[in-house]
């Protein structure tokens, strides 16, 4: 039996990434990184039951998230300083799949263990002025943002 349907969901999440990437001159870097706090979604759902009481299934549609991101720029032998940082409400998209099962029949419990794939598009290109270097400002770009979860969860059906 085929089954299809609508969720949606929240979940908070401190999910990101960072590098540092050291210049010729000693003591003088650039740093980046984003960080996914919260992710909102809308997703359809298709799933096939392969025994009765358990669901495979796929799902995937729109996601939102709130995105922090951060960055500077540093050469302390000339004493060059830039940078930035923003919180950024960004879009996208959301797929994966999973398995749901029902352990008593006739009762509405359900166990549901799934992996979603994030991609929020929107990537930021910003330019920061540098402290007392007005002609030379810095440039920092990032990549769409991903994401991967894996979770277990657990529910009950009125």
């Amino acid at each position: 039996s085929w089954v299809v349907g609508i969720e949606g969901d929240w979940t908070g999440m401190r999910a990101g990434g960072a590098f540092n990437q050291n210049w010729p001159v000693p003591g003088s870097t650039t740093s980046m990184s984003s960080e996914v706090e919260w992710a909102l979604s809308l997703r359809a759902r298709l799933g096939y039951l392969i025994w009765p009481n358990l669901l495979a299934y796929g799902t995937g549609g729109g996601a939102w998230g709130n995105v922090q991101y951060g960055a500077s720029a540093v050469d302390t032998f000339a004493g060059y300083a830039a940078g930035f940082s923003s919180t950024n409400m960004s879009s996208g998209w959301v797929a994966g799949g999973g398995l749901e099962w029902a352990p008593f029949s006739g009762f509405g419990l359900l166990f549901r263990v799934e992996y979603l794939y994030y991609d929020f598009s929107g990537a930021r290109n910003v330019t920061a002025a540098a402290n007392g270097f007005p002609v030379n400002p810095s440039g920092f770009s990032w990549s769409d943002t991903t994401v991967s979860v894996a979770r277990f969860g657990m529910s009950y059906k009125f």
